[in-house]
């Protein structure tokens, strides 16, 4: 029989292969080899992590001990006499593995990211850091704490939990002061020291700019004019605006409200980056009955939530003036007085024409440059008259009619090239 009924020990987790631990004692009544007993472990000895002397009945490790795989063994101990028949009797051996400070606190990420507004207010709550220690008891109790490298703590506006590993703000916050923090947060064990186990994660808050300020144009309303003849794609004016916000919540998306008009969607549009208005891809002005158009150009950040603003816009369509003919002639006597007709034009138009003569053409390029098409560029003989020259023939404005404004020498100058416009004097 064993002297106890059942034997306790403890073991720490660190002890060496061979370390002794305790000595069970038997007695039994017989004599000779009827009383010669030996021990034996015959259940529990997971991983054959002990042994025993068969004859002693002393207990030793048999191999490392690990509290964080089997921290409690149930060992089942019998002791058999020499006799015939052998007769025996079991005991139970339990061993409690005292831990070691030998795992440092793990971080359940490798890195950790986050964001918030600016306009938090102190005390709300960013994110939690979860560091876990397999360890046992103050050996396991992990606790955390900022450190940073090139600043000082005090400087951050973040605090963090020594028990929890909540984050918090713990300060104003500015996107435009520091629209990003990086810094370290160290988790360590509560071991006895000095044998304190820790270790340390990046941590990276990103400053959210709040979206305060909406868009504004640099003009209240806007004006642009397209002639009629005008193709696809064509630009027509370029809006701007700006937002005294920032990062993403200062840019900008433009687009047009065409407050119901089915015309204006057809023939307009906008870039949304640059914020150029023309006349859209497929469309043709040559057909529309609407010559002026009353819309909206709108402004609309990027923000959470996004903000816009808007700009009247209006867009008159010119229906330019045609001439009939793409070349005129005039003859008038030489020393005739001012105001002499020379010649006549014609321009059509929806509205009412009116003319000027823009251009004393002086050269054989320059005739080639305002008038392509034209043969004349090539057998006129141009004068060479001097810069700012008087142009020596007028329109008046209201009427097809080009006068004179000079007397003429023939035998000095003996032709004229001038350009003539004609105007929509309703636009």
């Amino acid at each position: 029989l064993f002297s106890s009924s059942a034997y306790n020990a403890t073991m720490p987790e660190n002890a060496p292969v061979g370390t002794f631990m305790i000595q069970l004692a038997a007695a039994d009544k017989d004599i000779g080899t009827n009383a010669i007993f030996t021990f034996a472990i015959i259940g529990g000895n997971t991983y054959n992590s002990f042994r025993i002397n068969a004859t002693t009945g002393n207990v030793y490790t048999n191999a490392p001990l690990n509290r964080e795989n089997t921290s409690v063994y149930y060992l089942m101990v019998i002791a058999t006499d020499g006799g015939w028949p052998q007769l025996s009797s079991s005991v139970n051996l339990s061993v409690r593995i005292l831990d070691i400070n030998d795992n440092a606190p793990s971080f359940a990420q490798k890195w950790y990211n986050g964001s918030v507004f600016e306009n938090r207010t102190i005390g709300f709550i960013i994110m939690q850091l979860v560091a876990t220690d397999p360890d046992y008891g103050e050996n396991g109790t992990v606790t955390y704490s900022i450190v940073t490298q090139n600043s000082s703590v005090l400087l951050l506006p973040f605090s963090i939990n020594i028990s929890t590993g909540i984050l918090a703000v713990n300060a104003h916050l500015s996107y435009k002061v520091a629209p990003k923090y990086t810094f370290t947060v160290l988790a360590q064990d509560s071991g006895n020291a000095p044998i304190r186990l820790w270790s340390v994660v990046n941590v990276t808050i990103n400053i959210l700019a709040l979206n305060q300020y909406p868009p504004l144009f640099l003009n209240a309303s806007y004006i642009g004019y397209i002639f009629q003849s005008a193709g696809p794609s064509t630009s027509i004016l370029t809006v701007s605006a700006f937002d005294n916000d920032a990062g993403v919540n200062a840019q900008i998306l433009f687009s047009l409200d065409f407050r119901g008009s089915v015309q204006a969607s057809t023939n307009f549009a906008i870039d949304p980056v640059t914020g150029r208005v023309g006349t859209s891809n497929t469309t043709t002005l040559r057909n529309v009955t609407t010559l002026v158009y009353s819309v909206a150009v709108v402004a609309t950040d990027m923000g959470v939530p996004p903000l816009s603003s808007s700009a009247n816009l209006t867009i008159v369509v010119i229906n330019a003036p045609q001439f009939n003919q793409s070349i005129y002639s005039g003859q008038i006597y030489e020393n005739q007085p001012r105001n002499t007709f020379t010649t006549t034009v014609t321009a059509t138009s929806r509205n009412e024409v009116g003319y000027s003569v823009s251009t004393l053409i002086m050269s054989q390029g320059d005739c080639r440059a305002l008038c392509s098409n034209a043969t004349f560029c090539s057998s006129s003989q141009f004068a060479l008259l001097p810069l700012g020259l008087p142009l020596p023939f007028t329109a008046n404005f209201s009427t097809n009619v080009i006068v004179s404004t000079t007397s003429f020498d023939r035998e000095n100058i003996s032709e004229y090239v001038v350009t003539v416009k004609a105007y929509d004097i309703a636009a």
